[in-house]
């Protein structure tokens, strides 16, 4: 399954399929720490990150997957393969656009 469908749509279906909002899943990836400070993520990045992953902080995107029960196995199973594939087209086309 490859495409259009991204990073950002995994989360978020996986998200409504436990029937979380934005900011339950924030609120149980503040469980998952890379850093003593870090704390829940807000609503915002997870809506930034389900519509636009690419330009997130990778540490937050693996939070939010980890809150999942997820890795970038099961992302690259979703998206298909291979992962940054998919990130490549999407650098191309920005630069292309700009």
């Amino acid at each position: 399954m490859s495409g259009d469908f991204t990073l950002g749509d995994v989360i978020r279906k996986a998200r409504q399929k436990r029937r979380w909002s934005q900011t339950k899943l924030g609120e149980q990836a503040a469980k998952f720490l890379i850093h003593e400070d870090d704390g829940q993520i807000n609503k915002s990045t997870v809506s930034k990150i389900e519509n636009d992953p690419y330009t997130s902080e990778l540490g937050t995107v693996w939070r939010l997957l980890a809150a999942l029960d997820l890795d970038f196995t099961d992302v690259e199973k979703r998206v298909g393969r291979p992962f940054l594939d998919s990130i490549r087209r999407k650098a191309h086309r920005a630069r292309d656009i700009a």
